[in-house]
């Protein structure tokens, strides 16, 4: 086949019959023939890309600057198609940008078990790397006047587990009391009584984490400082736990992992003994209270219901 600029006959008057596959192999190589058999399986479709003057058979005669102009046509198409795939792909991101901080309707119509369900979701979005793209500035403009959180996340000053994006929350969407070992004394009560019953806010997650430095502390009853009264308050979790294979102390894993566990459990039921306030909003149905245990090493939450 004559090169498609040699000769000196112009290329509209000279025209070549060639089978279809021939064609695409000579303008465009075999790789985009394959593509195209991909996309256009029906030979009749790839016939209506070659612009026919005569056929015989399976042969064509067509006009090669014609040709060569449809078949770049082509090419740019699929490359928008594989352009517009890959942003529809990222929109999941995407199409939240701009989102605005919650008002006091957003948070009234908040039910505790669709603020639960608002964390879950914000969680699986953090681990798939699928976050919210907010507009923080924005959303510290639009608090600036008042604040009304769906949720209190009470959890572990430990610097893997920030809240708001382990949960993938923004400006104004929750309350995070924060102390190693997460559990409640009065003054850790009264901040959640004022988020529960004076700001609104529907749930209470106690967030324990893998891994818990202050956990290891309590088990290998650590003493240094004021950190030796921290720990105090852990170790009904570390008594509490009583089959134990292997040593207890720090470097028994599972044992880690079982104090962790049961120290969630044991804060969310003093949250509801030693309130009397956040009890009575349980009982009425505007509240819920729940434990969960975050895993450093996933990023994954999973909850204790």
């Amino acid at each position: 086949m004559e090169a498609l600029s040699g000769g000196s006959t112009p290329l509209n008057n000279r025209k070549t019959m060639l089978t279809t596959r021939e064609t695409y192999n000579n303008i465009t190589g075999t790789k985009t023939w394959n593509k195209i058999k991909q996309l256009l399986p029906n030979f009749k479709q790839q016939r209506q890309l070659v612009p026919v003057y005569a056929r015989t058979g399976k042969t064509l005669r067509f006009n090669r600057t014609n040709q060569l102009s449809r078949v770049r046509t082509l090419l740019r198409s699929i490359t928008f198609v594989a352009v517009i795939t890959m942003y529809i792909a990222a929109e999941p991101v995407l199409a939240q940008d701009h989102k605005n901080a919650l008002t006091a309707e957003d948070q009234a119509e908040i039910t505790p078990a669709k603020a639960l369900e608002m964390l879950k979701e914000g969680n699986k979005r953090f681990v798939k790397g699928k976050m919210v793209n907010r507009n923080l500035m924005k959303q510290v403009s639009q608090t600036a006047t008042g604040q009304y959180p769906h949720a209190v996340v009470l959890g572990c000053i430990d610097s893997r587990v920030p809240p708001e994006l382990v949960f993938d929350q923004g400006i104004g969407d929750i309350f995070s009391p924060r102390i190693a070992g997460n559990f409640v004394n009065k003054d850790i009560l009264g901040s959640m009584e004022f988020a529960t019953k004076v700001a609104g806010s529907k749930l209470i997650v106690v967030l324990g984490h893998s891994s818990c430095g202050a956990v290891k502390g309590a088990c290998d009853n650590v003493e240094l400082g004021n950190l030796t009264h921290t720990l105090k308050s852990l170790m009904p979790a570390v008594h509490g736990v009583e089959e134990v294979i292997g040593e207890r102390n720090s470097k028994n894993a599972k044992f880690v992992e079982d104090v962790a566990h049961l120290n969630v459990k044991l804060t969310v039921n003093n949250i509801l003994e030693q309130s009397p306030i956040m009890k009575e909003l349980v009982d009425q149905g505007k509240l819920m209270v729940v434990g969960a245990i975050h895993d450093v090493s996933t990023g994954r939450v999973t909850f204790m219901e």
